[in-house]
């Protein structure tokens, strides 16, 4: 699914990453972990194609970047992700709804008119997380937690092959946190 083959990200002169080698098999659950500063999000911002890095042999849905048939497109519509900047590029007036199902078309905010199959899969993703009475609610007015809860249901909402979480508890009290734990 995922393989990086001594993967090397250099930006501004300065080393960021340096020959990572790693394969992710559909299955697998992964937690990568380290300091302030270590190039976690890094890593997960190539995987997820957000960010090329500078050498090494990358696969990716069995895609590489830089030749013939590559699309990060394509690789972003496989991925769900949720990063710590996400919360903020959303309006404060922007319904939970169309937050979530933002996740469907990948993008921030609704731009098209959703179809009924799209709304009730958001349904059913809020239902999931036990969210549904704030479907018409402000994102704005929600709670950091229940923000981050409804950010894990934008990233789940396209059922995707990886998903990707870049400090997914972060502002998650403790039912929150164990709420969770079924991804």
């Amino acid at each position: 699914m995922i393989e990086l083959k001594h993967m090397s990200k250099i930006k501004g002169g300065r080393t960021l990453l340096r020959n990572i080698s790693w394969k992710i098999q559909p299955g697998e659950k992964w937690l990568v972990y380290g300091l302030n500063g270590a190039g976690k999000s890094t890593l997960l911002n190539v995987i997820n194609a957000y960010d090329f890095a500078t050498t090494g042999d990358i696969s990716l849905f069995d895609m590489k970047p830089g030749h013939k048939g590559y699309s990060a497109h394509h690789v972003r519509e496989q991925i769900g992700y949720i990063s710590g900047g996400l919360r903020d590029r959303f309006a404060e007036g922007e319904l939970v709804r169309d937050v979530v199902l933002s996740g469907l078309y990948k993008s921030i905010g609704v731009y098209q008119k959703p179809t009924e199959n799209d709304i009730e899969r958001v349904h059913q993703i809020l239902q999931r997380f036990n969210m549904m009475h704030f479907e018409e609610s402000y994102f704005g007015q929600l709670s950091t937690g229940e923000q981050q809860r409804v950010l894990l249901a934008r990233a789940l909402v396209t059922r995707p092959r990886l998903l990707i979480l870049d400090e997914p508890c972060n502002g998650l009290d403790y039912v929150g946190r164990e709420n969770s734990y079924w991804i």
